[in-house]
């Protein structure tokens, strides 16, 4: 049980999963909000210091963070279905999700309730979704119909349509252009003011599946693999390529499926992931393995890497976080269900995450 600031109101966590804001100036012995998300007995609830939120803490092992400004319009940021993506754009002032079910989702973080919703088209799916560094546009790529969209966030309007399929996509750090690898081992770069194909860089006939460009658009990173019969196994192959020449400098063969590609916010080193659970650190200049940890409960997700730099994060069984120096684990925690996808906060206090039963929300003190 926890009391707001002002006096004025307390909120309580339930064996039955629940948590009830009470008002306490009213003569009524009925909850004025009811929350309901959490899978098990809820045994601890915090209100911030100014009273606009609280979170609670359940059984479940999650944590959870409701608006109590607007209690009726509240929203369980775990009740909107499956997520395989999440991603943190606009200094943090919104969240961007990825449904199973076709649904992108634009999130309010304070509030802890979406503000904006696109839906795929009839007859697609929204495949695979890209959003500017500034959160001022983004791209979606379409199912089956092999299409990309350019879309204004503030208009809400489509600006382009690209006749391209987007296996995967990333933006240039300043927004002008984006990357789209197109299924036929091409990665394919494209303006974003005119919407026309400004390169194409051939790395062979394997298809990637993640993207990720340098923080100054020299070069980009793609993870790709393949099947491998007579082994019975996926190769994963990382390659990075030279923006202005198109020429593809390293090819590594690094073992295992790779899940995802993350670039350091310096560029000096790179990231990737795999589906035995090895979380491998790159020189691009060189090629060079600088160093590899593992994860001791699998295969895990695209790589996330705080903002100073400091720290990688990685979604799967757990969320972990891990020193990029010592190599091991510094935190850990388990959702109901395993993560897909994860991002920091632009302050590198904070972290997202996202999985089959929602969204979740961490804050991270080393």
């Amino acid at each position: 049980m926890a009391v707001s600031p002002d006096g004025t109101w307390l909120a309580s966590g339930g064996e039955d999963g629940t948590v009830r804001l009470w008002d306490l100036e009213s003569e009524e012995r009925r909850a004025r909000a009811v929350y309901v998300g959490h899978t098990g007995p809820v045994n601890a609830v915090a209100i911030a210091s100014d009273g606009r939120w609280l979170a609670s803490a359940g059984v479940d092992r999650t944590v959870r963070i409701w608006n109590s400004d607007i209690p009726g319009q509240a929203r369980d940021m775990s009740r909107t279905g499956q997520m395989d993506r999440v991603d943190v754009v606009g200094d943090g002032r919104w969240l961007v999700t990825v449904h199973r079910d076709g649904r992108v989702l634009f999130w309010n973080p304070e509030a802890g309730s979406w503000t904006w919703v696109l839906r795929a088209r009839p007859r697609d799916e929204v495949g695979v979704v890209a959003v500017a560094p500034d959160g001022s546009w983004y791209a979606n790529a379409y199912r089956p119909s092999r299409q990309v969209e350019l879309w204004d966030r503030e208009t809400g309007t489509r600006t382009a349509r690209l006749d391209v399929a987007g296996e995967a996509m990333a933006i240039a750090p300043n927004g002008t252009w984006l990357a789209i690898a197109d299924g036929n081992g091409a990665v394919q770069l494209w303006d974003r003011a005119t919407g026309t194909r400004t390169a194409s860089l051939s790395g062979g006939n394997r298809r990637a599946h993640a993207v990720a460009i340098a923080p100054d658009g020299s070069w980009l990173a793609t993870v790709e693999h393949v099947w491998l019969p007579g082994e019975r196994r996926d190769e994963g192959t990382l390659k990075v390529f030279d923006v202005a020449s198109g020429r593809c400098t390293h090819e590594l063969h690094c073992g295992e499926k790779l899940t995802g590609v993350a670039i350091a916010p310096d560029g000096r080193w790179l990231a990737t992931a795999g589906a035995d659970g090895v979380v491998s650190l790159w020189n691009p200049l060189t090629g060079a393995l600088i160093a590899s940890f593992t994860d001791p409960d699998g295969s895990v997700g695209s790589p996330a890497i705080s903002p100073d730099g400091a720290w990688i994060a990685t979604a799967g069984s757990m969320l972990r976080v891990w020193d990029r120096i010592a190599g091991h684990t510094v935190a850990a925690v388990r959702a109901e269900t395993p993560l897909t996808s994860c991002a920091w906060m632009p302050d590198g206090r904070g972290l997202v995450a996202v999985g089959e039963r929602g969204l979740y929300s961490y804050e991270f003190c080393p």
